[in-house]
């Protein structure tokens, strides 16, 4: 039902996850200097890379929402990004996992019907189309 957008709607929702993940690591780690802040924006940037590699890898969206999940989780326990980043990458994880995504190939139904090449000239051997009558290399006429 929602094809390529639901995949597009996870990698949203995790780069908006990730980059209040991020923020607020980068921020809480600067003013206490915790290695718990730390980790929060180590975080962050995985599920940035994961959301980026979401949308230019989406064949892999299953792994990629079963990493989105786990370190959505992960970063309840520490640095959440104001709760609403774990929120949202957990959100975009979930969705990235139960999404259809695009199909395996991307040509539509239209692009996939084969055409013949036809049969080869008697002059330069090369197919000519099935949709002429004349060689397009040598211009034979009647092939």
């Amino acid at each position: 039902m929602w094809g390529r957008r639901s995949t597009d709607l996870a990698q949203i929702l995790t780069l908006l996850g990730g980059l209040l993940i991020l923020l607020e690591g980068l921020i809480l780690a600067s003013a206490y200097f915790s290695v718990l802040f730390a980790l929060g924006a180590g975080v962050g940037l995985i599920l940035l890379a994961a959301g980026v590699l979401l949308g230019l890898r989406p064949r892999n969206r299953t792994v990629l929402g079963l990493v989105i999940v786990a370190f959505s989780i992960l970063s309840f326990y520490g640095d959440s990004g104001y709760l609403l980043g774990a929120v949202l990458g957990l959100l975009g994880g979930i969705i990235a996992v139960v999404s259809r995504g695009l199909p395996y190939s991307r040509l539509s139904g239209a692009s996939r019907q084969s055409f013949s090449l036809g049969a080869p000239c008697p002059r330069c051997g090369k197919p000519v189309p099935s949709w002429t009558s004349t060689c397009p290399y040598c211009r034979y006429p009647g092939s």
